[in-house]
């Protein structure tokens, strides 16, 4: 696997951990938006495939 592509996949795993550690979806919404300046939705929907992809190797 290309290093780049490790180096991304390891970076969403961290992500994923980080988010997974808010009481609920909406505080880490807020988080996201507040650290990106990205809005709302965008996170929602960042937030939504984060949390439900599997990053983990086969």
């Amino acid at each position: 696997m290309n290093n780049e592509l490790k180096k991304a996949i390891l970076k969403l795993k961290e992500i994923k951990d980080l988010l997974e550690k808010f009481s609920n979806r909406d505080e880490a919404i807020k988080f996201l938006a507040e650290e990106t300046g990205i809005s709302k939705e965008e996170c929602a929907t960042a937030y939504d495939f984060l949390v439900k992809v599997n990053l983990d190797k086969k």
